[in-house]
């Protein structure tokens, strides 16, 4: 079998292409999954976004280190 051949072959037994949200929502549902978000879309353009909840605020930032924080 030839590169080309192969490279072709291995391509047709990957899931086919799509947005990480429709790659999720496709997933056979056996029990409810969790909504699953990219940080860069929750966040945007800034390193932190504020999430109101039960009548709090809450802080998501992304640390120097890359990491998410959550604080009240």
């Amino acid at each position: 079998m030839t590169a080309d051949a192969y490279m072709q072959h291995a391509r047709a037994d990957q899931p086919a292409a799509g947005t990480p949200s429709e790659r999720v929502s496709s997933a056979p549902s056996t029990a409810q999954q969790p909504k699953r978000l990219i940080s860069e879309q929750l966040i945007g353009p800034g390193r932190e976004v504020l999430i109101h909840h039960a009548g709090c605020d809450y802080r998501l930032r992304i640390t120097r280190q890359g990491k998410l924080i959550l604080t009240k």
